[in-house]
């Protein structure tokens, strides 16, 4: 438990750490992705240069993982219940383009990604 406790405190504390950094330096950038970015960029230079190392900081942080894993569903309840609100005060005619234009760019994607994969097999 206290395993569990230092690791997913190590998470959150990181977090608000890049929030505020982010917030003080007026970088309008998400300071979460920047967070997930370093942290996949350190592993994967520990992964290539020192196995061990990485395997080390995974298993550090495994429970801290498994813990918002499990319980992640809980944690965008209220992004899921707001999103309807914000949708709101979208006007009818600007809803129909956007949903438009997401048809029709999915559709060329399959069609392209088609294309690709039929060529290369």
């Amino acid at each position: 438990m206290a395993h569990l406790l230092v690791s997913l405190g190590i998470v959150f504390a990181t977090d608000k750490f890049l929030k505020q950094a982010f917030v003080a330096a007026s970088i309008k950038f998400p300071s979460a992705l920047f967070g997930m970015f370093c942290v996949f960029s350190v592993l994967v230079v520990f992964d290539t240069f020192v196995p061990a190392l990485a395997k080390a900081f995974m298993d550090f942080f495994a429970p801290a993982t498994l813990f918002i894993q499990r319980w992640l569903p809980l944690f965008y309840v209220l992004t899921l219940v707001v999103l309807p609100l914000a949708v709101r005060d979208v006007p009818a005619a600007s809803g129909l383009k956007i949903f438009a234009i997401t048809c029709m760019y999915y559709s060329r994607s399959h069609f392209f990604c088609h294309c690709f994969s039929s060529q290369l097999f």
